[in-house]
């Protein structure tokens, strides 16, 4: 009935051709696309994701999430390729509020589940970064996505961790893609409940910096042991793999992650292909860290099921093997063999 389906539209004004799903209850509401519903075609979560998402409607207030700006920081209303309002706008379809955060402003939110700083081009001031430490102190939970080119932030905070952070970026001879050893396939990932769930998948990151530790950390995701730095760093090995992302916990919980392009509207393309690739790992990498974070690990969860046929993902070096036995050697062996079919019978 076309006319039951334009006021079913106008009821749920987030619905889109991908959303496979839809919790309601009381005027709040939670959308699902079928890529929530499965990982990467591998995995069915939809257990797991409705009792989270019932879960979530039956709070009282939304989880509020802050994203600090002034340093040079995306912005969570552009929609421009560097901005990432994609982000922002998959965190409230979620059922979570998210605000930005001025540090210069009175009022800091010690209470805040969870602040993010994603990608900033200046340095915070040391009044500011104090204010971050008391929170962490508090008890609060910090996620900072640094790139190669972001300035140092918490520095006491991290010599206290035994944390480096050096300006350099990690480079992967066999995986990475689009023909850029910059532009890393990750693989490896941690024990620690962040990642767990997605061995198995790949994590594309557009440039990734090292975060170095001098004594244990819990690791979320690492490079291969065939990468290397550039440019090299005195203190670090000559060859990987180098933690690309940390879980540090003591009062409060610092997690810090080696790369905030993939955040970015212009790769955070959830489950659309970009590149002839499958970013939907990206999103519910970035959606699982956040959320886990937010709401302290409290989410509902039955274990993922197996599904039949999954994705075979093949990086740069991978893809160039298959390209030369397709392209090169399979018709030079037919070609080879015609010939001399050829001049056998003419013989």
């Amino acid at each position: 009935n076309p006319d039951q389906l334009e006021k079913f539209r106008k009821s749920y004004q987030q619905l889109g051709r991908e959303t496979g799903l839809i919790l309601s209850m009381g005027g709040k509401k939670k959308y699902f696309s079928m890529f929530d519903l499965q990982s990467q075609k591998t995995f069915f979560k939809g257990e797991e994701v409705i009792l989270s998402g019932i879960n979530s409607l039956l709070k009282k207030e939304k989880e509020k999430i802050y994203f600090v700006t002034g340093h040079g920081e995306p912005s969570i209303s552009s929609f421009e390729p560097e901005g990432i309002g994609q982000l922002a706008k998959y965190l409230e379809v979620n059922g979570y509020q998210v605000q930005s955060l001025s540090l210069k402003e009175k009022g800091f939110p010690y209470k805040a589940p969870l602040i993010v700083i994603i990608g900033p081009k200046r340095e915070i001031p040391l009044e500011e970064e104090l204010l971050l430490r008391r929170y962490l102190r508090k008890g609060g939970s910090l996620l900072i996505f640094l790139d190669p080119e972001s300035p140092l932030l918490l520095e006491r905070t991290l010599e206290e961790s035994k944390i480096l952070l050096p300006h350099t970026q990690v480079i992967e001879p066999e995986q990475h893609i689009l023909r850029d050893p910059k532009y890393i396939a990750v693989q490896n990932f941690g024990s620690h409940p962040l990642a767990e769930d997605f061995r198995g998948f790949t994590l594309y990151l557009p440039g990734a910096r090292p975060i170095l530790a001098t004594q244990r950390v819990q690791v979320l995701l690492q490079s291969s042991a065939q990468s290397r730095l550039s440019p090299p760093v005195p203190k670090a090995s000559s060859k990987g793999p180098y933690p690309l992302g940390v879980f540090i916990q003591k009062k409060g919980t610092l997690v810090l992650m080696g790369d905030s392009h993939f955040l970015r509207n212009g790769i955070f393309q959830g489950n659309r292909p970009l590149w002839g690739l499958s970013l939907g790992v990206n999103q519910d990498f970035a959606f699982s860290l956040i959320s886990h974070l937010a709401e302290k690990n409290i989410l509902l969860g039955l274990g993922r099921k197996p599904l039949r046929n999954p994705n075979l993902q093949l990086n740069s070096s991978e893809m160039t093997r298959v390209w030369w036995f397709t392209c090169i050697f399979l018709p030079s062996i037919i070609l080879l063999m015609g010939t001399s079919i050829w001049l056998w019978r003419k013989s």
